[in-house]
């Protein structure tokens, strides 16, 4: 993720292995939350079935949403989720650059 200023305002944009950009800024707050958690669990190299699984859990803001495959949420933390299945041996990295993503939000 990269830190970005537009216009006098500051941009926390994620990028994705596959060169997607999603504005974080625009997200609702608890979509925010949960991506910090579910990026901690990432950085303590979770299993990688618990963490697929965390996506839709209860806590999830994906939980019994329709259509959650569209949300930009579910599009981050998949991408998490297989950079976390390259780390953990499950997939081969198939993408230019590092295997952890940079990261803009402060912890």
């Amino acid at each position: 993720m990269l830190g970005l200023r537009l216009g006098g305002k500051e941009r926390l944009i994620y990028k994705t292995r596959t060169g997607l950009e999603y504005d974080l800024t625009e997200w609702p707050q608890s979509h925010v939350d949960f991506l910090r958690r579910a990026y901690l669990r990432y950085l303590n190299d979770m299993k990688y079935m618990d963490f697929a699984a965390l996506i839709f859990e209860r806590d999830s803001p994906l939980h019994g949403i329709t259509n959650p495959t569209k949300a930009p949420l579910f599009r981050v933390l998949t991408d998490l989720k297989y950079r976390l299945g390259v780390k953990q041996n499950y997939y081969a990295k198939d993408w230019e650059g590092d295997i952890d993503p940079i990261w803009p939000l402060t912890e």
